[in-house]
């Protein structure tokens, strides 16, 4: 894969207000040097199938130095810290 790196992350939510929550959140990480473009909370469906997961989010990096320095950021901390609270499954995926 080329391209800038990625990060997808897939998270079970059981209401769609705690979704909300972390969608508001993720506003936040375009204030992150480095982040370019990320895709807030959407609705996460497979076909025909009960999914373990509710939502993703897309996040796309101007290089894998921004990368590893949003780790640290505090922004990405609070949410972090936050999505851990309201999802019941999460997997974080990096992509490139």
């Amino acid at each position: 894969m080329s391209g800038p790196p990625r990060r997808l992350v897939l998270m079970r939510f059981d209401t769609d207000q705690d979704a909300q929550q972390v969608r508001e959140a993720h506003t936040s990480f375009r204030s992150i040097p480095g982040v370019t473009c990320v895709e807030a909370v959407v609705s996460a469906r497979v076909h025909g199938e009960v999914a373990p997961y509710t939502h993703l989010s897309l996040f796309e990096f101007a290089d894998a130095a921004s990368r590893t320095a949003y780790h640290d950021h505090p922004v990405h901390l609070g949410a972090r810290d936050m999505v851990r609270g309201l999802a019941r499954n999460i997997v974080v995926l990096d992509l490139g």
